[in-house]
């Protein structure tokens, strides 16, 4: 499933204010942490990089303390 499909999916059914999205095989490991408004709707210089992202297979992916969304992808 796609970055873009669970993110749709968690939110039709949950309040969700943070988004963490982490890749273990890369060096920063978290490629996205922050504020989910602000991965929905990316300034002019991450637009790009918010269509990669957002195409990336997800392995896992949960909801924790009721507002954050953490999604590991490959």
């Amino acid at each position: 499933m796609k970055v873009k499909n669970v993110i749709k999916g968690y939110m039709s059914r949950e309040d969700i204010s943070r988004l963490v999205i982490i890749n273990p095989d890369n060096d920063d490991i978290a490629i996205f942490s922050g504020d989910i408004n602000k991965y929905l709707k990316p300034i002019e210089i991450m637009i790009d990089y918010k269509k990669e992202v957002y195409n990336m297979e997800v392995v896992k992916s949960a909801v924790n303390c009721g507002t954050q969304l953490f999604i590991i992808v490959e």
